[in-house]
């Protein structure tokens, strides 16, 4: 995958982003929350919610998450959000 995100081997690091395919699209993810503030220009994010049975299943990708943030998706495409929501089909991260 060669996108901006890899030439911000700081930011990378900074924030302990892993390589992870949502839905079959090629992303970055961290456990943490990313400040708006702290987002490099040219690059997206969206945060993860859990489901509310399962703290490790993720359940949907949204703007922002107050309750059951489980990750922050960090993507140098924006994330397309015909719904409030995107449902997390499939997720598969690179440790």
């Amino acid at each position: 995958m060669e996108n901006l995100l890899e030439t911000m081997p700081e930011f990378v690091r900074d924030h302990d982003l892993k390589r992870c395919v949502v839905n079959g699209r090629e992303m970055y993810c961290t456990d943490e929350r990313i400040k708006d503030e702290d987002m490099p220009k040219g690059l997206y994010k969206a945060e993860v919610r859990s489901s509310d049975t399962d703290d490790d299943k993720w359940s949907t990708i949204e703007p922002s998450v107050l309750v059951n943030h489980c990750a922050t998706l960090v993507s140098d495409e924006p994330f397309k959000f015909e719904q409030p929501y995107i449902m997390v089909d499939t997720y598969d991260i690179e440790y």
